[in-house]
């Protein structure tokens, strides 16, 4: 489920970076904006990252459960996704661009890294080289080459998202059952 969960972070977020350096590269002939460009994206994202993994991620989780802190990216690429079908203009694709990297960097990751909290050492640094190298840059490559249909998209993240949900229910489960396991 975990790899899973990862795919569509992949699949998701290089398909929206495809289009969004897509409509940069026509909206914007130089490369010295282009530069600036990205450049201030990544600036927001850095930010925004911040200031989530530092005063949202925990309390979230803490107050609200891994669920819910599973189910925020997926609930802002559907989103994304469903703005993106209306509009693909490049400050609408910024946005999405600043929203999802902020989601994914400032809440998803956190909450990805408690699930292996209840693993082996072992069976965690096994699991995360398989899934951070094969599948998220597996997924990746295959989002490069795909030209997704927002809508269709969308469609995806609804899955995605009944999938967080389940995926924090499995780790609440496990982490239950070997909190009142002896030993």
């Amino acid at each position: 489920m975990i790899a899973i969960y990862l795919a569509l972070i992949a699949f998701c977020g290089t398909s929206n970076y495809m289009k969004l350096t897509q409509i940069a590269k026509t909206s914007l002939t130089d490369n010295g904006q282009r530069t600036e460009f990205f450049a201030n994206i990544n600036f927001w994202v850095q930010l925004g990252t911040l200031v989530a993994q530092s005063l949202l991620a925990t309390p979230i989780m803490r107050r609200f459960g891994l669920s819910t802190a599973l189910i925020i990216l997926p609930g802002i690429y559907f989103a994304a996704f469903v703005g993106r079908s209306f509009s693909e203009s490049l400050i609408i694709m910024a946005a999405i661009d600043i929203s999802t990297r902020i989601g994914a960097y400032g809440i998803a990751v956190p909450a990805r890294e408690v699930l292996f909290t209840i693993v082996s050492r072992d069976a965690k640094y096994k699991a995360k080289n398989v899934i951070d190298t094969v599948v998220f840059r597996g997924f990746d490559v295959i989002a490069s080459f795909a030209n997704i249909v927002a809508s269709f998209a969308a469609l995806v993240t609804v899955g995605w998202l009944v999938l967080s949900w389940r995926l924090g229910k499995v780790y609440q489960e496990l982490s239950a059952s070997r909190e009142s396991s002896p030993g």
